[in-house]
């Protein structure tokens, strides 16, 4: 009996000492109670042919291509913090910085100092040729309808590009790559589609002209049989071939996650 007293006595001094931690953690974390936001919006002129970048931290990109020659621009913004006052002032110091030229369209997010939380979305119209540099420390990447070169990069998101007439190149850590292609030729120049854990899912047309590697570390990888595709090498976790003779080169790789390569209708 007295070693089972001094057992539950034991577990008691723990329990209690684990719950103090907890406490305290829990109180040294930020509590954000204030919240703020605003809709901040711009336009640019653009020659054809010319560069959108734009490098959020945390919160999704939404890039539509369209026939006009501008750049359209709106950002919802919105911001948390220890309180109502802190809010609208960490609001007021969060900078959007612009870097602007007749050929480049350059966005960049300054965060303001502080105990806060951050939160934008940027929805984009760029010219159907103009080229993108997209990036995302926290969040989703969503582009359609563009013709000019892509580079699109998240840390923690999925990224889904879909309709893209150009070259096309995609990194995640932790997501899925989704890319349809309306045209893959000769022209376009070498791309890679990369994520560590994710799958991969392209779709292009039959009469394309790509050279296709894709590696799967942990996952099977599904090739369409609707595709004209010349094989050099076909194993469980690693695929090779030429689509209607080959041309521009498609990397795709994935550490944990399946990679399917298909048709569109």
């Amino acid at each position: 009996m007295t070693r089972d007293r001094a057992a539950v006595a034991v577990l008691t001094v723990a329990l209690a000492c684990a719950a103090l931690l907890s406490a305290s953690c829990e109180s040294a974390l930020p509590v954000f109670i204030g919240s703020a936001g605003d809709t901040w919006t711009r336009s640019y002129p653009l020659q054809p042919g010319g560069q959108v970048d734009i490098a959020n931290t945390d919160g999704d990109i939404d890039a539509q291509g369209w026939d006009g020659p501008t750049v359209e621009v709106t950002v919802d913004r919105s911001v948390r913090a220890s309180s109502q006052d802190a809010a609208r002032e960490a609001l007021r110091s969060l900078v959007i910085k612009e870097s602007i030229a007749p050929d480049r369209v350059g966005l960049d997010v300054a965060n303001p100092p502080g105990d806060v939380r951050v939160l934008l979305t940027f929805h984009v119209k760029v010219p159907r040729l103009a080229g993108l540099r997209l990036t995302v420390a926290d969040g989703r990447l969503q582009v359609a309808n563009v013709a000019g070169p892509a580079d699109l990069q998240t840390t923690n998101g999925p990224i889904d590009a879909r309709v893209m007439a150009g070259p096309v190149s995609a990194r995640t850590t932790n997501g899925r790559i989704a890319v349809d292609f309306d045209a893959i030729g000769l022209t376009a120049g070498p791309m890679r589609l990369q994520t560590v854990n994710g799958g991969i899912d392209v779709t292009m047309p039959r009469n394309g002209k790509v050279d296709l590697s894709a590696r799967a570390g942990h996952g099977g990888i599904d090739v369409s049989g609707k595709l004209p595709i010349e094989l050099d090498v076909q194993a469980p976790h690693r695929f090779e071939g030429r689509l209607n003779g080959g041309g521009a080169r498609l990397v795709m790789e994935t550490g944990n996650g399946s990679i399917r390569i298909g048709s569109r209708p």
